[in-house]
């Protein structure tokens, strides 16, 4: 998925391995209050954002869910990977380990990612 402010920039990083997954997107900063980037359980989520690669079964499964609001956010990478995080694996679903998303993209700069180049970036 790409967005105006979102896509491809280094498609010589692309890595064949993100096709066994079900969702991969850029990393995450730590939150700094005690409900974001948070799954249903609680832990903290490290990897998100709505400029991602998603497999059709994760795209059909969340189609079965309803969408709830949760502190007044709606987004619809919140809805996959933090509030429905737990059910979706429980179906089976593959989320990418943070390591694998600081290759895949940048939102945010973040240690970890600072002066690296990345396959895709989202309005950074």
């Amino acid at each position: 998925m790409i967005h105006q402010d979102g896509y491809v920039i280094h498609p010589e990083l692309w890595r064949d391995e993100w096709l066994d997954l079900d969702y991969i997107g850029s990393p995450w900063p730590l939150p700094t209050d005690d409900y974001s980037y948070r799954d249903e359980w609680g832990q903290i989520v490290r990897v998100g954002n709505g400029v991602s690669l998603r497999s059709k079964k994760l795209m059909d499964l969340i189609a079965t869910r309803p969408m709830v609001y949760h502190y007044n956010n709606n987004n619809e990478d919140g809805q996959i990977c933090c509030w429905n995080r737990q059910w979706l694996i429980s179906q089976g679903c593959k989320f990418a380990t943070f390591e694998q998303a600081l290759h895949f993209g940048k939102e945010v700069e973040l240690p970890e990612n600072k002066g690296k180049d990345t396959f895709l970036f989202h309005s950074i």
